[in-house]
C-alpha cells in the first residue's frame, strides 16, 4: 500500500497479490471504515455506440422497463 495523496487528502493504492480475485479484493476493503473503493470497467465498445446497436437489434423491447430494471440493479 503506498500513500498516493492530493492537496491534503489521502488516498492509498492496494497492490494485491498476483492471482487475487477482483470480488475477494472487494470484499477485503467493504471491511475497511469510511473506505470508498473505484473498479475501474472497461466496455468493449464506446458506450454510444453499443447503445446504438442495442437499440437497433432490439427494437420491439421495451426501452424505458429495462432501463429501469438497469437502474434498480445498479443501486442494489
Amino acid at each position: 500500500m503506498r500513500d498516493a495523496s492530493k492537496r491534503g487528502n489521502y488516498r492509498f493504492v492496494c497492490v494485491p497479490e498476483p492471482g487475487t480475485g477482483p470480488d475477494e479484493i472487494i470484499e477485503q476493503l467493504r471491511l475497511v471504515y469510511g473506505l470508498q473503493a473505484r473498479v475501474p470497467v472497461l466496455l468493449p465498445k464506446p458506450l454510444p455506440r453499443m447503445i446504438r446497436s442495442w437499440v437497433r437489434a432490439f427494437r420491439d423491447e421495451d426501452l424505458l422497463g429495462s432501463l429501469a430494471i438497469l437502474e434498480e440493479a445498479i443501486a442494489g
